[in-house]
């Protein structure tokens, strides 16, 4: 249990007479509380949240860190606004979310674009490359910052490293959509993070890969060549006055979930991923892209799972198969593939 969820529990354990916000007066959640003394202000922390927000930075290595509570989305409108004058230029990958698209809108921005290689028979993105960047800072030689996401839906990620290297040379910043990889940089068995790879602002879905309800994500900054005070006066543009403090509090419990993980954690975690991975082998005439595969080539991280039928038969076929023949709902269902999400909750088979 994190320290905000002590602090939200000790208020209600006050039993005090709520005249004040929210109007279900904690019928439906007791901790479902606001600004009151002792709880702090989301956008002007100076207490428990700033305190909160210090150990994500601690466990990320961040510089300074943001708690999110509508989602990456907002943290990605906040990076781009924050990050790329109104008017200015933005090469990005164009396989970005449309939230990306959406604050190019607002800030009236010039794009543009860098490409990726696809796996052959998915079609999914690989990652952009070192050698795309370099194209495209060539044909962009005045843009203002690098977006990229990595790792994307499907697992695969950029060569950040290089490309963080190469962008910072040319003296701009590297923004990293890195909504799926959360959970990246604590086990030999996922990459290094965005972070740990030379971002200067990256934003993380903690729902999406660990255990925090949905909605709840984080905004990352390292270096100097963002502030975190144009960070702190977008986001008071873009997210909401009214914080949920359950959201909140789960996301201070998932940092510190993260934090007492061990190897063995990690360890037993693989034992249950390879376990699904024979799952899933057994299923005739399927192809399986995960990162246990002994095939060469490219393989997404180990979160991720990419099922293809090779028998002619539908994903929707075989979706539904998952489901009547292993217990599983999967993530997300399209004509060339089905993927399938895994995290450290994973129920074992």
């Amino acid at each position: 249990m994190g320290k905000l969820r002590e602090a939200l529990e000790a208020y209600a354990a006050r039993g005090l007479r709520s005249y004040h916000t929210p109007g279900h007066k904690g019928s439906l959640d007791p901790l479902d509380l606001t600004e009151l003394p002792g709880l702090d202000d989301l956008h002007a922390p100076s207490g428990i949240l700033k305190e909160a927000q210090e150990r994500a930075a601690a466990l990320y290595g961040a510089d300074a860190s943001f708690y999110l509570v509508n989602g990456s989305t907002v943290g990605i409108l906040t990076a781009v606004s924050a990050v790329v004058p109104k008017g200015g230029k933005l090469l990005m990958q164009r396989e970005s979310h449309r939230c990306v698209y959406n604050a190019a809108m607002l800030r009236e921005l010039k794009l543009s674009f860098l490409e990726t290689e696809r796996e052959p028979q998915s079609a999914a993105g690989l990652g952009v490359t070192l050698a795309e960047a370099e194209r495209g800072l060539a044909a962009c030689p005045d843009a203002d910052a690098l977006l990229l996401t990595s790792p994307n839906y499907e697992g695969f990620s950029a060569e950040l490293e290089e490309i963080a290297a190469l962008v910072h040379a040319k003296g701009i910043p590297l923004i990293v959509d890195a909504a799926h990889g959360a959970h990246f940089g604590f086990s030999r068995l996922h990459p290094k993070s965005a972070l740990q790879c030379g971002a200067d602002v990256c934003v993380m879905s903690l729902h999406k890969t660990l255990p925090s309800p949905t909605q709840t994500a984080i905004l990352h900054l390292k270096g100097e060549r963002v502030s975190a005070e144009s960070i702190q006066e977008w986001l008071a543009v873009y997210q909401t006055t009214s914080p949920s403090y359950p959201f909140m509090a789960a996301m201070d419990d998932c940092i510190d979930f993260v934090s007492r993980l061990t190897e063995n954690d990690w360890q037993e975690y693989e034992k249950k991923r390879r376990k699904l991975s024979d799952v899933l082998l057994a299923i005739p005439n399927v192809r399986l892209l995960d990162a246990f595969s002994e095939a060469d080539g490219p393989k997404p991280e180990p979160g991720k799972l990419l099922l293809m039928p090779l028998d002619g038969r539908s994903t929707e076929t075989l979706a539904q198969e998952l489901r009547e023949r292993c217990g599983i709902e999967p993530e997300l269902v399209l004509p060339s593939y089905v993927l399938l999400i895994s995290s450290i909750c994973d129920a074992p088979f």
